[in-house]
């Protein structure tokens, strides 16, 4: 089996999440979870930015939120599929 860098790998996982998106376009289904980037991309936070609100302490439960919310990056990979403008590359 062949040694991939990180680089590599991150490219065939972005692939791959082009690939889901375009077969449900062909089908038409628009339908990912939101959270879809968490099982391709890791880690995550490196290639989805977030933020935290000003209010988070040490103390205080929470979650990371997204710079941009992920529904949206969802929309427009399959905006941009829809109207056949791009490559899957």
């Amino acid at each position: 089996m062949p040694d991939f860098t990180r680089d590599e790998i991150l490219l065939r996982a972005c692939k791959a999440l082009v690939y889901n998106f375009s077969n449900q376009v062909e089908e038409g289904r628009d339908v990912v979870h939101t959270r879809v980037f968490n099982y391709f991309l890791h880690p995550e936070d490196r290639y989805v930015y977030y933020g935290a609100s000003a209010s988070v302490t040490d103390d205080t439960k929470n979650h990371p939120e997204h710079a941009v919310p992920c529904a949206v990056l969802i929309n427009e990979c399959f905006r941009l599929l829809k109207e056949d403008k791009l490559s899957h590359d």
